[in-house]
């Protein structure tokens, strides 16, 4: 089990460059629509061989190890991507996407556990959602700064009258506009049910707690932004272009509170 996860771990970078490499050449094209499903897919089974290899070793959701919690962040917005692909019919920001999957899962090779860490099984009913709550919201989060990042080099396009890759690739405005909406919202209810619930099982597990620790400050930061982000076309002061950039610095401060989590010294989650 402990090869399989190795080996599994070591190739999903491999697989996650094919797939940016599909996106950036043929997103606008039925030619390789195929082929972007296939390992997309693919790269969906084999992360979650990946999360059951690493569930059966650790004993429990697995963020004992900074690995794991990359890998996982990674398989998480590789899925939020391909339901924002099936539901809009636009394959608008699958390079990137993959782009950003295939640097969590390089990462998560670089310090993947020679030794298999010591975990301590949590009985704590908190622990389940704040795992699944975090991972799936830092993905969202990281999507949505890339759909604002998408809609500023188009807005700069016409700005310039400059038509060239992203033009061709990206839908209009608008439609952006909308993705963004959407993956900030599910970004903000995951990370409101990751933070609170961890909150809970901090003090009902009696551990040390401050609301000034960086990851906690930072990702609380995080979150009142993309609460505003997810709700922005009902304030009147929340432009497009202003939550484009929002929605990217937010995601940058989502992957600060990403290694924060991940450094000697984070908040542990089932290391001991």
């Amino acid at each position: 089990m402990k090869a399989a996860a190795q080996a599994l771990a070591a190739l999903l970078p491999v697989l996650a460059t094919v797939l940016m490499v599909l996106y950036g050449f043929s997103a606008t094209t039925a030619r390789g629509e195929g082929a972007r499903r296939f390992f997309l897919v693919l790269l969906l089974a084999l992360h979650g061989a990946l999360l059951a290899c690493t569930w059966n070793l650790g004993g429990v959701f697995p963020l004992a190890h900074p690995a794991w919690i990359l890998s996982g962040v990674a398989g998480a917005l590789l899925l939020l991507y391909a339901i924002t692909e099936l539901t809009t019919r636009s394959a608008a920001g699958g390079a990137v996407a993959a782009g950003l999957a295939l640097l969590l899962q390089t990462a998560s090779a670089m310090v993947w556990p020679a030794v298999l860490p010591e975990v301590a099984r949590q009985s704590s009913p908190f622990f389940a959602p704040h795992a699944i709550g975090l991972v799936f919201g830092v993905a969202a989060l990281l999507l949505s700064g890339a759909y604002g990042l998408l809609w500023l080099l188009l807005w700069r396009s016409l700005r310039h009258g400059r038509f060239g890759l992203v033009f061709r690739m990206v839908p209009d405005l608008p439609g952006l506009t909308r993705m963004n909406r959407r993956a900030a919202l599910f970004g903000f209810i995951a990370t409101g049910i990751g933070l609170n619930t961890g909150i809970w099982w901090a003090h009902d597990a009696g551990r040390q707690f401050s609301y000034l620790n960086p990851e906690v400050l930072t990702m609380v930061v995080v979150w009142v932004l993309f609460g505003l982000l997810a709700f922005a076309g009902r304030l009147r002061f929340m432009s497009e272009r202003r939550a484009a950039w929002s929605s990217a610095l937010a995601a940058a401060l989502a992957l600060l509170a990403l290694l924060f989590a991940v450094l000697p010294g984070g908040i542990p989650h089932g290391a001991e």
